[in-house]
């Protein structure tokens, strides 16, 4: 079966039960060949929004389009079955009296049954397990019966691929490379993919666009590396990963006097009021910095050496670059500040 990839176009799309927005005026453009991993706090909408793309449940308000096909409105839905879209859930959902082989050929009826195992066959080869292609669910480990799920959401050609959680339930030694070969073998098909996530390393790790939901809005969507620098509000910014917010500053002339010194906002920040916040990494200790501040704490042990220190009444948290520095609490210490590792929003 041939698939034509198009967008798919989520237009001030909400979901209402009783007198509550669950999704509420989201706008959204899935691209072929990119994969969108949604964040947020549980009930914020995430997997609502993915059932409302799937056709699992009925918009309340705005549309869903796939290329110039409507999927839904307030007066029409197309049938979850007619929308050939790819399903991948948390607990994967497999068959338990089909073997792997006939699970993944499960969406493959339109062809004879040699040409489904055919393919049943080729999808598991290129995730790995054409050894396991007659095991049954029982007998997979949970890798094994992820990579069984995706190859059945992929074989049948979807028009995209809808995945709600689909990595969390792996252990952790094992979720990395699991990931890494499903996600790539996704991005090969070029579908639109939807990756709804808890996990803000996993999104900013893998995702093309990374978009944050809270209260059934979305309230930003962007590439990565944007999304984190430039969070478009605070609730944005702590769900992409730790900071530390200053306060509320006065602006002057383009600067703003804080506990770290003076400094120069960005361009787009007009006069007024404006939040200052602080991406982990934006301190570090360096002989040669200009902010005095006093270690209250030891370095904490892992991939990155943090010093707990204070500037002022400000308890902050300091990287260290060379774990052989003799730190000891209460000494006083210089600190380096990273303007790229600013984070700055408009009151």
């Amino acid at each position: 079966m041939v698939t034509e990839l198009n967008d798919i176009r989520l237009e001030a799309v909400g979901r209402r039960y009783g007198g509550h927005a669950i999704v509420d005026a989201v706008d959204l453009t899935l691209h072929p060949g990119e994969l969108t991993a949604i964040l947020g706090a549980s009930g914020a909408g995430k997997s609502t929004l993915l059932r409302l793309i799937a056709g699992l449940e009925p918009v309340s308000s705005g549309a869903i389009r796939h290329g110039g096909t409507l999927w839904s409105d307030t007066r029409h839905t197309v049938p979850a079955e007619h929308r050939r879209v790819g399903l991948v859930f948390q607990d994967f959902a497999l068959f338990p009296h089909l073997s792997a082989a006939r699970n993944v050929a499960f969406g493959l009826a339109h062809l004879d049954r040699s040409e489904a195992r055919k393919l049943s066959l080729s999808w598991l080869d290129r995730l790995g397990l054409s050894a396991r292609a007659e095991a049954y669910p029982h007998e997979l480990s949970g890798g094994e019966q992820q990579r069984v799920a995706i190859a059945r959401a992929l074989a049948p050609s979807p028009v995209a691929l809808l995945m709600d959680e689909p990595f969390s339930g792996l252990d952790p030694e094992r979720r990395d490379g699991v990931r890494e070969t499903t996600l790539g073998l996704i991005a090969e098909t070029g579908v639109p993919a939807l990756l709804v996530t808890h996990q803000p390393e996993e999104a900013l790790r893998h995702a093309d666009k990374v978009a944050v939901m809270s209260g059934g809005k979305l309230l930003q969507c962007a590439a990565p590396h944007d999304a984190y620098l430039r969070p478009s509000d605070p609730v944005v910014a702590a769900a992409l990963g730790p900071v530390s917010l200053l306060g509320m500053f006065p602006v002057s002339d383009g600067r703003v006097d804080t506990p770290l010194g003076p400094l120069a906002v960005p361009p787009s920040i007009q006069d007024g009021r404006v939040t200052m916040g602080l991406r982990e990494g934006a301190l570090s200790v360096d002989a040669g910095g200009t902010i005095e501040a006093r270690i209250v704490g030891a370095a904490l042990p892992g991939a990155v050496f943090r010093v707990p220190v204070s500037v002022g009444d400000l308890g902050l948290e300091a990287v260290l670059q060379d774990e052989e520095a003799a730190l000891v609490a209460g000494a006083t210490i210089a600190l380096r500040l990273n303007p790229r590792r600013l984070l700055w929003f408009q009151s």
